[in-house]
């Protein structure tokens, strides 16, 4: 119990900090990891890239999609499946045929090709929280966790580098992420 009030806590001061975020320092995070990520081999060498559509200060993605699909990279979105009540990943064709999914948040339209995270060779991540060995602290639905289980491709958290914590509550059932980056630096986790 005391893990679970812990972790409520943490994702409210998480959210408040992200709320509080300018508008041009929100514009320059996404330039940085943008930079960061193209000079990565690993990303580079990606054909199917696993995103999220950025929500309350999160980091944006979208000109990482405008440029990679320019470079024959795909992208995929988590879309909700309301038969199965789980997210899955949908191909994501175009930005502007994003249409608001159950919890508000951007994904494709429900006609998208849908694909399981096994397909993925990277999955781009958000999250409230990070530490360095790669514990997540989510929104607390657990829906990113089932994705991440199900994927073996290389796992990166994307967070601004004031998520990034000493320590996380962690229960069995989180999955951790293979490393953190951040607009300053990539951090490889330390398991």
């Amino acid at each position: 119990m005391k893990g679970m009030h812990e972790k409520e806590a943490l994702r409210g001061r998480m959210r408040a900090a992200l709320g509080r975020l300018a508008r041009e320092d929100a514009c320059r995070a996404s330039a940085g990891v943008l930079r960061l990520l193209s000079g990565s081999v690993r990303y580079r060498e990606a054909g199917l890239i696993g995103i999220y559509a950025a929500i309350g200060g999160e980091i944006d993605l979208k000109e990482i999609v405008s440029r990679g699909s320019g470079e024959g990279r795909h992208f995929a979105l988590p879309a909700w499946d309301p038969g199965r009540s789980l997210y899955e990943f949908a191909i994501l064709e175009d930005w502007r045929r994003l249409e608001s999914g159950r919890f508000g948040i951007l994904e494709p339209a429900g006609d998208a090709r849908r694909i399981g995270a096994g397909e993925l060779d990277m999955m781009l991540v958000p999250g409230l929280a990070f530490t360095l060995r790669g514990v997540r602290l989510g929104r607390g639905k657990g829906f990113y966790d089932r994705l991440l289980q199900a994927s073996p491709g290389w796992r990166i958290g994307v967070a601004h580098e004031f998520q990034i914590l000493d320590s996380l509550p962690e229960d069995p059932w989180d999955r951790r992420v293979d490393g953190i980056l951040t607009p300053e630096r990539w951090h490889m986790s330390e398991r």
